[in-house]
């Protein structure tokens, strides 16, 4: 049996940020017909005497953007087109302005193993230069209920070569992260693309 990743994408956001050249829309309105136009899609692909799913991902956008009961819906479907290893890593981005307990725990009750959350820096004027969502406190406040609701593996997403930023406010990003003991941290440079 052929072992494969699989890859979701929500292309929506409440709030576009600056730096973004994603593929992602605030026309949040069209998250349903979207959302049925995906099932049917997984349902069009989904083999499970074909395919064996290793990992899976869920970005964006912002997947979290979906309140729980969408976002049970659609991993359910996936669970019920493909033949996904028990154990297997799934990852959803969260961003963490959209988080809550319900939500967390819904999650990790339909098999969503790990988080990946994107913070991107430790200092709220940073976080405002980048037209994020979030503040730290919130993200620290999320962090800790994914903890608190059973997420054993969590990435945090940061961003370094932001305008205003220091290196010493890289590092103090960092190491506030390091005391936090996520499982891992990515550290993307700023790319200025076109448009952004």
């Amino acid at each position: 049996m052929t072992q494969i990743g699989l890859y979701i994408h929500i292309p929506f956001c409440i709030k576009k940020c600056n730096y973004c050249d994603f593929n992602s829309y605030e026309l949040l309105q069209l998250i349903p017909p979207y959302l049925e136009a995906l099932k049917q899609e997984i349902q069009s692909y989904g083999q499970k005497d074909t395919f064996t799913v290793r990992t899976v991902f869920i970005g964006g956008g912002t997947p979290t953007i979906l309140d729980e009961k969408a976002l049970c819906t659609l991993i359910e479907c996936l669970h019920s087109n493909f033949k996904i290893i028990p154990n297997g890593e799934f990852t959803i981005e969260a961003n963490p302005g959209t988080l809550s307990r319900a939500k967390l725990k819904a999650l990790k009750d339909v098999g969503v193993n790990r988080l990946s959350i994107g913070l991107q820096a430790f200092q709220d004027r940073l976080l405002k230069i980048l037209g994020r969502i979030h503040t730290v406190r919130e993200f620290e406040e999320n962090f800790f209920t994914a903890r608190e609701v059973g997420f054993d593996n969590i990435n945090v997403d940061t961003i370094f070569g932001l305008p205003q930023q220091t290196l010493e406010d890289h590092l103090e990003t960092l190491q506030n992260l390091l005391k936090l003991s996520p499982e891992h941290i990515s550290a993307y440079a700023l790319s200025i693309e076109e448009g952004t």
